[in-house]
């Protein structure tokens, strides 16, 4: 059996009470996360809104909608991509048509 000192009992009362604070300290640090998360998702659904404010705004004041070359140069790379994308499927599917005509046309000669 050990017999410990009044110091080291006093050093384990004190690491045990630090150790509360930090638990505590973590736990308030994940609730201030989750706060934050929360604040900022809120945030992200006022974007749009935003943005159809702003572009009314600017047809009023300006008679056309301003938008920024950054926003522009997205949207005409999105539009290039999607445009891509069909020419690549209408590719595809023609393909895939000349391969079934020519698969159902020998069959077809052949009676």
């Amino acid at each position: 059996m050990e017999t410990r000192t009044p110091f080291e009992e006093e050093k384990a009362a004190l690491l045990d009470k630090a150790i509360y604070a930090l638990d505590q300290l973590h736990t308030n640090l994940n609730s201030l996360q989750r706060n934050l998360e929360t604040i900022n998702g809120i945030g992200f659904q006022f974007e749009g809104p935003t943005h159809l404010w702003t572009s009314f705004h600017d047809v009023l004041s300006n008679g056309t909608p301003q938008q920024p070359q950054e926003q522009y140069d997205v949207q005409q790379q999105v539009f290039s991509t999607i445009n891509q994308q069909r020419k690549r499927q209408r590719d595809t599917t023609n393909e895939n048509d000349i391969h079934t005509r020519s698969a159902i046309a020998p069959a077809s000669r052949t009676h």
